[in-house]
């Protein structure tokens, strides 16, 4: 790898706004804001609005408590038990 041609590579923490998850990585990217991380050292922070750790959240794993207007779940419907006659 050739010096001074590579943008500085260094640790960096993302932080997902919507559901206060956040991570520590390495990454060409820069921020003026930092935060101290568990390890007790301070590093860039980047905030985003949303993420995958948002569409994880919530029990429809949509991010949100309810279905959206018009959601129909693709499972199949469950057959009811046999009767006893």
């Amino acid at each position: 790898m050739k010096r001074g041609i590579h943008p500085d590579y260094h640790p960096v923490v993302y932080r997902d706004r919507s559901v206060g998850f956040a991570f520590l990585t390495r990454s060409t990217a820069a921020s003026d804001k930092t935060v101290e991380w568990e390890d007790g050292n301070t590093y860039p922070v980047i905030d985003v609005e949303i993420s995958a750790a948002a569409t994880r959240s919530g029990p429809l794993g949509n991010g949100c408590s309810t279905p959206p207007a018009g959601w129909r779940s693709s499972a199949p419907s469950t057959p009811a038990p046999p009767s006893d006659q």
